[in-house]
Order: structure tokens, then sequence, then C-alpha cells
């Protein structure tokens, strides 16, 4: 993961193919811990930030993109979230 300057400020160090991969700062201190519960019956995953000056939502925005990277034949928006919008006016 890089800044818009091209700096790198993140790196994946794990199985992303397992959904199981720390984030990792340059500096080797960890960012984010990410994993896929398998005992469930649709994808749910466990995101922990361990550095709390990492922006979170980076972490999930890269959880997210990797899970579309695994099944891009998924709609964008499941049905809940449509819901929920209705709900807020959105």
């Amino acid at each position: 993961m890089e800044d818009a300057d091209g700096h790198e400020i993140a790196r994946i160090d794990g199985n992303i193919v397992h959904h199981t991969y720390d984030m990792v700062a340059p500096d080797k201190t960890r960012i984010a811990k990410v994993h896929l519960n398998w005992a469930t019956i649709r994808d749910e995953y466990c995101i922990e930030v361990v550095k709390q000056d990492f922006n979170p939502l980076l972490v999930l925005a890269f959880a997210v993109a990797m899970d579309h990277v695994e099944h891009p034949d998924r709609t964008p928006v499941p049905k809940e979230a449509k819901i929920i919008g209705k709900l807020f006016g959105r």
C-alpha cells in the first residue's frame, strides 16, 4: 500500500488466499491483523487494528478490496447495506 506520493505505508505479511494476514509498516511494526472466520454462513472478517495512529479505514478498505479480488462475482453492495441506506435516506 502506498500513499499519494508513492511512498510505501504498509505491506502484507501472511496468506492472502486463506485471508489470514498482517498489515505491516515499513519499520516492521504490525499495523493490523486480518483473518476470515471460517465457521460462519457468510464471510465474516475479524480486523484488529494494532497501531492506533494508522487510519483504520485504510485497513478496512484493503480487506474489502482483497475480498473483492478473491470473489469478483459478488454484488458490490450487499442487500443489507441497501436497506440501511434507505433507513438513513440514502
